[in-house]
């Protein structure tokens, strides 16, 4: 893609924002271990752009922590389904082992 004046604008609120350049990317790079942007929505269409991936704080924090999350990670490959992450991360806090993410 190229680095249109829009684009520009949006890394640039988000930098401004107090996001580093390193945040920004683990955000670029969680995002794809979101499936709905990566088009398991109703349309089959990918939101992938940089301007939906830093469309705001709220969407960066949530993408950036998506690239360090093992659950996320193991849905986006096929190996377990939300329900089963869902479920794994309330035994894991039940268990008062918090959740880093990590499958047991």
């Amino acid at each position: 893609s190229k680095l249109d004046p829009k684009r520009r604008k949006r890394i640039n609120a988000r930098l401004e924002e107090g996001f580093s350049v390193a945040e920004l990317c683990k955000a670029i790079s969680g995002a794809k271990y979101d499936p709905w942007l990566m088009g398991k929505n109703p349309s089959n269409k990918r939101y992938d752009g940089i301007e939906t991936i830093l469309r705001d704080a709220a969407q960066v924090e949530k993408l950036r922590d998506l690239d360090d999350n093992e659950h996320a990670k193991a849905i986006a490959a096929g190996k377990y389904s939300a329900t089963t992450a869902r479920n794994l991360d309330t035994l894991q806090r039940w268990a008062g082992g918090g959740d880093n993410g990590a499958p047991f």
